[in-house]
């Protein structure tokens, strides 16, 4: 464990006036634990060690700040309360620790893009009907496709359009999607390539025909056949 995550919980830990040695032991191995797993889902997502740890401790807070919160849930009676009361604690902090204003933006992202990710379709144009399709990656995240559309054609092709989206099975997690490289693949020929949380056109696509993703994102590799309602599209 890196001793960044100790020395934070001991930080934090000074600001508690009147929890007992023992339970702001517990309280700084509980964040250190936090934030050690943080760090490496995003190593197992593919980032270096010490992005991953830098991020961990941002995502906590001050020190000062969480303390003093936590302090609130320890006044002087606290002494001679039972070590049953130690449960509520654990609740109270977690809400503490996850409720940062960076972790409530990745709250907001993730729910919208695994709950309701047709509002993230901006244009009007486009008439798409949903899909369900989802991987799961590394670190828990996952990759989401979410809809499918087609253009009417022009000539004898077709634009066809997919949502992609992805998000983190734990809610208040950061998962960086921004490098997950992504091809399409129609008949033969790498038609597009880009990467995961956008609407994507794939053109020159034939009535009728197959279309394929391919995800390649360090050393995680893997085909996704995407299905098209030809029924459904224009003619």
């Amino acid at each position: 464990m890196d001793p960044r995550f100790t020395e934070y919980g001991m930080a934090v830990c000074a600001h508690i006036r009147h929890a007992t040695a023992a339970e702001k032991a517990a309280i700084c191995k509980e964040l250190a634990d936090h934030m050690e797993d943080h760090a490496q889902a995003l190593m197992n997502a593919g980032y270096d060690e010490e992005h991953s740890v830098r991020v961990a401790l941002a995502s906590m807070g001050e020190a000062e700040t969480v303390g003093r919160e936590l302090d609130k849930e320890y006044p002087l009676r606290w002494l001679v309360l039972s070590r049953l009361a130690l449960l509520p604690l654990i609740w109270i902090l977690a809400a503490t620790l996850l409720l940062t204003p960076a972790s409530l933006g990745w709250l907001y992202d993730n729910l919208q893009s695994h709950y309701f990710p047709m509002t993230l379709v901006e244009n009007e144009r486009l008439d798409m009907i949903p899909l369900d399709i989802r991987k799961d990656l590394p670190g828990g995240a996952v990759l989401s496709v979410y809809g499918i559309g087609a253009f009417p054609p022009s000539g004898d092709s077709y634009t066809v359009c997919v949502g992609i989206t992805g998000y983190n099975k734990n809610p208040f997690l950061y998962t960086e999607f921004a490098d997950f490289a992504i091809t399409f693949s129609h008949g033969g020929i790498t038609e597009y390539g880009g990467y995961a949380d956008g609407v994507y056109q794939i053109s020159g696509m034939t009535y009728g025909e197959s279309l394929t993703l391919h995800f390649d994102h360090y050393g995680t590799a893997f085909d996704l056949d995407i299905p098209i309602p030809w029924e459904e599209v224009p003619q």
